[in-house]
């Protein structure tokens, strides 16, 4: 055993960076789906990994909204 998070389990930290950032604007990721004309589809995902997380760590995610358009936002992790 290595000791190290897979790298596959990256995407779920960061959608629940997402969920605690839409959480924070006062739009429960939960209540998104009573709403059918919010729809959040993922165009890209991408990961830059600079060191490997250990299992158990406290890792801190900063998640922000660098680009806000008419139909479309982009969130940084």
């Amino acid at each position: 055993l290595v000791g190290i998070m897979r790298f596959s389990a990256f995407p779920r930290l960061v959608e629940l960076a997402e969920q605690e950032l839409l959480r924070a604007a006062d739009l429960p990721y939960g209540q998104l789906f009573d709403h059918p004309e919010i729809w959040m589809p993922r165009r890209h995902l991408g990961i830059d990994y600079f060191a490997p997380a250990r299992i158990d760590e406290l890792l801190a995610l900063e998640t922000y909204v660098p680009r806000l358009g008419d139909t479309s936002f982009t969130l940084q992790v």
